[in-house]
């Protein structure tokens, strides 16, 4: 959490060749996870296209798997196999735990790269309560403008920006 760039790394070195199956999985998951929140979702599609949530089974890392491969999907261009895998998952379902955020998360591009603005900013006022940070990094740079116009009106709405101050001369 402190270093990204060193958890990508210390992944990137591991041999999946030689590893178990659910182990390369799981690595290549992660592996993407870390990609998408570098920007790099070219990288992560190419993992993505590799991992089989069949042979997972335990249900919070399958839906993290879905997650991660969703919003991977979503954000290079094959938003319709995305929204078919993630409407599969239900981030409410108290068995994903933490992972109901990555789930709000991909959601939140899936519908926003199939053109379904309501459902996409439905998802983004779930994540919100779900965690603040996950929707405040939709402002940073490097996002897509309607999607930072969409977290900074989930955001205000909330209440949670800054009103600006108008100062009279």
């Amino acid at each position: 959490q402190e270093n990204p760039g060193e958890a990508i790394a210390i992944l990137e070195a591991i041999d999946l060749k030689k590893a178990p199956a659910m182990v390369q999985d799981d690595v290549r998951a992660n592996l993407a996870m870390f990609y998408l929140m570098q920007g790099r979702a070219r990288d992560a599609r190419e993992l993505a296209d590799e991992i089989r949530l069949d042979r997972q089974p335990q249900a919070r890392a399958k839906a993290m798997y879905a997650a991660v491969v969703a919003e991977s999907f979503a954000r290079t261009g094959n938003a319709d196999e995305a929204r078919k895998l993630i409407e599969t998952y239900d981030p409410s379902d108290k068995e994903f735990g933490q992972v109901s955020g990555m789930l709000l998360r991909a959601q939140v591009y899936t519908f926003t790269a199939t053109k379904k603005r309501g459902r996409a900013r439905a998802a983004m006022e779930q994540l919100l309560e779900v965690d603040p940070n996950m929707v405040a990094a939709f402002v940073q740079k490097g996002q897509r403008p309607e999607l930072t116009r969409l977290a900074k009106q989930v955001l205000a709405g909330a209440g949670a920006l800054p009103k600006p101050k108008m100062r009279m001369r």
